[in-house]
């Protein structure tokens, strides 16, 4: 089980997934409603099954994390 970040109070998160006929996650749905401004964040999966294609970015392009916490920006 992950570890709650301490904080001076909840923040309700609101989430749905959906899956196909065969079990596979092909929608997720997150909102959040922070200080009167809602987000809400949509994933779709499609291809499920279909060889990907990925790019490494080079080291001098990224920036490690040494901690997460809350909501994700970006």
């Amino acid at each position: 089980m992950a570890e709650r970040s301490p904080g001076p109070s909840d923040l309700p998160v609101f989430a749905d997934a959906r899956v196909d006929d065969r079990g596979r996650l092909v929608r997720a749905r997150m909102s959040v409603n922070m200080s009167g401004t809602r987000v809400t964040v949509t994933l779709a999966l499609s291809d499920i099954g279909e060889p990907v294609r990925v790019t490494v970015p080079r080291a001098a392009d990224t920036v490690p994390v040494t901690e997460g916490g809350g909501v994700p920006n970006g």
